[in-house]
C-alpha cells in the first residue's frame, strides 16, 4: 500500500507549469519508492499494490477538454516514469487504485508496451459523474474517455459499487459489483466482468 498523499509528496502544479518535468518533484519521498520496488521484486506470483490515486496516464474529463490528472503520478512525470521503468521488469504486477469514484481498467505503458494494469474501484456513496454533472453529461464524458484513451479498457462513471479480484497461480478476473442504488435497500446488483490478468510466469 503507498501513501502518495503525505509522506514526500511535493507540492501539486497545472500541467502547464515549467517545474512539471523537474527532477526533484516526487509524489512519494525515495525511502517509500525504494521499499515498493523492493518488495515488488520478491519472489511472489502476483504483486498487487494498493494505490491512493491514478499511476497510469489518462487524459480526464471534467470538461469538454481533457487533461492529464494533476492529483495522479501524472502530475510528477519524471518519477512516474522512473517508477514504471521498474515495474516494465517485473511481471505480474497490478495496481488497484480508490479516490476517482469511478470504474475504471486501464493498461500502463513504458515505452510502447504494457507495464502493469490498474483497476480503478468505484465509490460506495461518494458522489460520481451522474450526481456531479447530470446523467446526460456523464454518458457524454463517458465517450470521451473512451475516444481520448488508447489504454483505458473499461470504464463507468455512473454506478457505485466495489471490486472483487478472483486470484489464482494462473490468472486474476476482476469483477465489478455495481448497485442500481445507495439510497434503499432495494437495490439492484450487477456484475462487470473484465478481460482476464494472465500470469507472464
Amino acid at each position: 500500500m503507498l501513501d502518495t498523499r503525505v509522506e514526500g509528496r511535493t507540492k501539486q502544479v497545472d500541467m502547464s507549469d515549467a517545474v512539471l518535468n523537474d527532477t526533484a518533484r516526487k509524489i512519494i519521498n525515495d525511502k517509500q519508492f525504494n521499499w515498493a520496488v523492493g518488495e515488488l521484486k520478491k519472489p511472489v506470483k502476483w504483486k498487487l499494490i494498493g494505490n491512493q490515486v491514478l499511476m497510469g496516464s489518462l487524459n480526464i474529463y471534467f470538461s469538454n477538454k481533457g487533461e492529464l490528472y494533476n492529483d495522479g503520478w501524472d502530475d510528477y512525470p519524471y518519477q512516474q516514469q522512473k517508477f514504471m521503468k521498474e515495474i516494465s521488469r517485473i511481471p505480474n504486477c497490478v495496481f488497484v487504485t480508490g479516490d476517482f469514484h469511478s470504474s475504471f481498467y486501464l493498461q500502463n505503458m513504458y515505452k510502447g508496451k504494457v507495464a502493469s494494469n490498474e483497476i480503478v474501484v468505484p465509490s460506495i456513496s461518494s458522489a460520481n459523474y451522474d450526481e456531479d454533472f447530470g446523467l446526460d453529461s456523464a454518458k457524454v464524458y463517458t465517450q470521451r474517455y473512451i475516444k481520448g484513451n488508447k489504454n483505458l479498457r473499461y470504464v463507468n462513471l455512473i454506478d457505485h459499487g466495489y471490486l472483487v479480484l478472483d486470484i489464482n497461480a494462473s490468472r486474476i478476473v476482476p469483477v465489478f459489483k455495481h448497485v442500481n442504488s445507495v439510497i434503499t435497500k432495494a437495490f439492484k446488483l450487477s456484475e462487470v466482468i473484465l478481460p482476464v490478468i494472465s500470469s507472464k510466469r
